[in-house]
Order: structure tokens, then sequence, then C-alpha cells
């Protein structure tokens, strides 16, 4: 990776972990390109950075080990979103973050998203009257 738009990750990744919404808009300002950058060996958006890295479920841990905000001005500004960022937040169990995700519209229709939204009428419409 270019050393200078590796360094302009790194910080994007530190103002991430900060929830620092201010400093990100600054940077993306400055660095356009970091809306499109993919991790070159793993091929992951800079999105992925506002999701949780491990399975911390619950309400109470969402806050503390996902961005929301960070995410919001991610997507306002156009960056990159791809199934590894709703699978990463279905896995953690962050529903505060994937119901955002589903409003913007970027969620598959299926069982497994309908259900982690807690979506009854929808979970059932996967189903035929039979079963």
């Amino acid at each position: 990776m270019d050393s200078s738009i590796e360094a302009t990750v790194k910080q994007a990744r530190e103002y991430i972990d900060a929830d620092d919404v201010v400093e990100l808009k600054r940077l993306i300002e400055e660095a356009p390109e970091l809306l499109g950058w993919k991790d070159p060996e793993w091929g992951e958006p800079l999105i992925l950075a506002t999701t949780s890295y491990a399975n911390y479920p619950g309400l109470e841990h969402e806050e503390t080990w996902n961005r929301l905000e960070c995410a919001k001005l991610l997507l306002d500004a156009g960056a990159v979103f791809d199934s590894r960022v709703y699978l990463r937040t279905l896995d953690t169990g962050a529903r505060e973050m994937l119901a955002f995700f589903e409003r913007r519209g970027l969620l598959p229709d299926n069982l497994r998203i309908a259900s982690a939204l807690g979506d009854l009428a929808r979970v059932r419409s996967f189903f035929s009257d039979n079963g």
C-alpha cells in the first residue's frame, strides 16, 4: 500500500475507534479516496472498521463496540459498502447498526436479516402456510 494512503487509512481508523465524527469528516474531505479504499490484502472497505470485531451481543455492548455515527458519515459521503459489513454486524448482534443499514436499503431480503431485526411478520413471509 502506498505509504501516504496507508497513513491516512490508519488515521481514519483511529478516528473511527475514538468515535470522532468531526475529525473523520475533516479527513474524508481532505482525502476522499478513503471512501473507495479497500484493504489490499483482504479487500475490506473502510466502513468495516465501524463494526465490532468480536461477538459482544446485547444492547449494553453495541454502543461500546460499534461506531454508528461514523458509519452514517461514511455512507452519507459515499463509502463503499459490501456484504462483509452487514455479515459482521449480524454475527455480533449489533441490532441498531443492522436496523440502520436496513433503513438505508443496504441489506438483502432474507430470513436471517428478518430474524435479526425481530421482524416476525417478515420472518413468517419466508414460510408457506404448510410450514
